[in-house]
């Protein structure tokens, strides 16, 4: 005869030692733990700081706003610009992607040990 599901989820959770919740981390780690922060937002919350969370979230929406804006020049064809400070066309743009997509310069930053003259 095979136990039901609950009994042997009740054993099992038994048998783990679950400490009681005064034994647990304490309250400051614990909510560290369960907020909703990025691991690279963390990073750059424990690297600012002494100037105080405002101070992060302001180079937080900087970053954010920068990358945002490279994507729309990227999209409007304004990345790469061409004579004149005029956005390329489809074609030119496409083949510029092409070319940075494809170039040795790139492709070593993606791959550590890679080496395009070997």
């Amino acid at each position: 005869m095979v136990p039901a599901a609950s009994t042997l989820f009740v054993s099992v959770t038994a048998a783990a030692q679950i400490p009681p919740a005064s034994e647990a981390a304490p309250p400051s780690v614990a909510n560290d733990l369960h907020t909703n922060h990025s691991v690279r937002e963390r990073e750059l919350l424990s690297a600012l700081e002494p100037e105080g969370i405002a101070a992060t979230r302001v180079a937080l929406n900087e970053k954010a706003v920068a990358v945002i804006l490279r994507v729309q020049a990227k999209l409007s064809g304004r990345d790469f610009e061409g004579e004149g400070g005029e956005p390329l066309d489809v074609r030119a743009q496409v083949q510029r992607l092409i070319s940075e997509a494809t170039s040795h310069e790139n492709l070593c930053q993606c791959y550590i040990g890679w080496c395009p003259f070997w």
